[in-house]
């Protein structure tokens, strides 16, 4: 019993003494874990050790970073021999670069320092991890400098130059001076640590927190097609604590969400915008942000476009904001379009289109990046080819000679020709307003002009038409006492006109064949029959005479008969006067042989 005993009593102080040593471990592993806090919780002015060095937080920065200066000096150094007096880490000779190799490596949690773009005004900003405080941020931070940095022994020290014209140092009293770059002066140098730093509670940095967080989601791209949208899009992904995503614009968050993919839709034409995103889970730890993606908004499409067309001219008008370029497209069938001009102007004039044809255009901005916005779209239709005017002739012997006025935008025009007014061919294609034709007698033309637009010919002009005569009509003449009869072959014309010693005497329609009208005695009468329609006209002339007849018988009746003869004769030929004379008797046969010779 008493072995069993002593066994069990061995036991038990085995399990005590284990459970002591876990109860020490944990206690211990708490005690440590209370002492550690994250760095990014301490005030500007506190003083920390990092790296083994004393530094002064200046600043706790949005993203999470912190930016150091360090309280004691790094010694005195020169800023630059070569007195180019701007902060450069690529220049061998440049206090930048000493900080950003030797000071950097010198540094045994280095690991923990981001590199940080410093600013040097126009020059451009710079990207490392070692800096110096600018003259701004002096200013701005004076409230944590103590007098172990400004007490005498310490009579200055330098600060980050933004142009190559002058150094300036802080003096002892606080104030700045300007100084030689190849002077030399006390280095405090700055950096900033990484978000996420432990320190113990000493102050000391002890390294990164590490937390389960997501990772950064992948495949993340961004566009704007239109004036008034940005569109994102990623990769889902895969953990199981995974909450959702965080959209950043221009550093500000402005969207938290689920899905994978988001339209930001309060955007402006033509703007620039920066894009990041990140995840973040159940317990709200965040991943690292993405690449920042930068996107330019197209700018805003045209508005008031207006077309107006003269002849064949188009005129397009528009409104739009900025001053970019305007892309002018155009198509005939609504769907092939191609670029016809880019302007920068808010017109534009199309002076070679074609007649008579619909165009459809559109236009959009162009922004200086290239953006193209939406397109204002319109159509317009130009003119048919106007005709010529004002056609006229004039002939001079066997040359016709035409003359019309010009058609507006038309310099080639078409002359066509016909002898019947119905069947026409094409003469000539001049570019003048008139044209002469040489033409054969005894043959009507009609005449028209038309306007060749290149695309399409126009409607004719009016008609002319000249007769050189043109078929004049057979006229026959007769006596009988005092009346003169005229007859002639029927014509397809409009009428006649019969004129008397060149005095218009009446004037008949188109189907009239003959004509009468009683003259005096002894009177020669130059008659003509002249047929004409619209476009001309063209007449025959006879001559007669009428005699002065008395009571039949002996010698006068004969002289009658024979000046009858002779009036007759002279007008329709000699074998009508013969008939005429054989019917009289042998004095007036007589009278009509020694009249016609016989």
């Amino acid at each position: 019993m008493g072995i069993i005993s002593k066994a069990k009593n061995s036991k038990i102080q085995y399990i005590l003494l284990v459970a002591l040593v876990i109860g020490l471990v944990f206690g211990v592993l708490s005690l440590t874990y209370a002492s550690e806090t994250l760095l990014h919780d301490e005030a500007p002015g506190t003083i920390i050790t990092f790296s083994g060095k004393q530094w002064t937080i200046l600043d706790q920065m949005p993203n999470g970073e912190t930016y150091l200066f360090l309280r004691l000096k790094d010694g005195d150094r020169v800023f630059d021999p070569d007195r180019t007096n701007m902060y450069d880490p690529t220049d061998t000779n440049n206090i930048a670069y000493y900080l950003n190799n030797d000071f950097y490596n010198s540094l045994s949690q280095n690991e923990l320092i981001n590199e940080h773009s410093w600013d040097r005004s126009e020059y451009g900003d710079i990207i490392c991890k070692i800096g110096l405080i600018s003259e701004a941020e002096y200013r701005k931070y004076f409230q944590y400098y103590d007098g172990n940095i400004l007490r005498p022994g310490y009579y200055m020290w330098w600060t980050r130059e933004t142009d190559n014209t002058n150094v300036r140092t802080i003096h002892q009293e606080g104030n700045m001076y300007r100084l030689a770059a190849n002077g030399s002066a006390g280095v405090h140098p700055t950096l900033y640590l990484k978000p996420n730093i432990l320190i113990d509670q000493n102050k000391a940095v002890l390294g990164e927190l590490i937390e389960p967080r997501p990772n950064t989601p992948e495949d993340f791209s961004v566009s704007s097609n239109t004036s008034y949208e940005v569109v994102l899009s990623w990769q889902a992904n895969t953990e199981e604590e995974l909450a959702g995503y965080r959209i950043y614009r221009d550093d500000i968050m402005i969207a938290e969400l689920a899905s994978i993919s988001y339209a930001d839709n309060n955007v402006l034409p033509g703007m620039t915008y920066k894009y990041a995103i990140s995840a973040y889970n159940t317990e709200d730890k965040e991943s690292d942000w993405s690449i920042p993606i930068t996107v330019t908004t197209p700018p805003a499409k045209p508005t008031s476009l207006n077309g107006e067309v003269t002849e064949r001219t188009v005129y397009l008008t528009w409104e739009a904001s900025g001053n970019p370029s305007y892309i002018i497209e155009r198509s005939t069938n609504e769907t092939d379009f191609e670029q016809v001009a880019e302007v920068t102007d808010k017109y534009f004039t199309e002076t070679h289109a074609l007649w008579d044809t619909t165009y459809y255009y559109r236009i959009a901005q162009k922004g200086q990046d290239g953006a193209v916005s939406a397109y204002a779209e319109m159509q317009v239709t130009t003119e048919t080819v106007p005709a010529p005017t004002g056609l006229t002739v004039t002939k001079d012997g066997n040359e016709i000679s035409l003359s019309w006025e010009a058609a507006k935008s038309i310099s080639t025009y078409i002359i066509e020709r016909s002898t019947d007014g119905q069947l026409w061919e094409g003469l000539a294609t001049v570019n003048t307003t008139k044209y002469t034709d040489l033409v054969t007698e005894d043959v009507g033309y009609y005449y028209r002009v038309r306007s060749d637009g290149g695309n399409q010919i126009s409607e004719p002009s009016n008609i002319v038409g000249v007769s050189v005569p043109a078929n004049p009509p057979d006229v026959q003449a007769s006596v009988s006492d005092k009346t003169v009869t005229l007859t002639w072959n029927a014509q397809n014309v409009s009428g006649y006109k019969i004129y008397v010693n060149n005095d218009l005497r009446e004037e008949l329609p188109g189907d009239a064949i003959n004509y009468s009208f009683d003259g005096e005695s002894g009177i020669t009468y130059k008659v003509m029959v002249e047929a004409f329609n619209e476009y001309g006209a063209a007449g025959s002339t006879v001559t007669v005479r009428i005699g002065s007849f008395t009571a039949p018988g002996g010698i006068q009746m004969v002289g009658d008969v024979a000046s009858n003869a002779g009036a007759v004769f002279g007008s329709i030929g000699g074998l009508l006067a013969l008939a005429l004379a054989l019917r009289g008797s042998g004095p007036l046969i007589e009278a009509a042989r020694r009249y016609i010779g016989m």
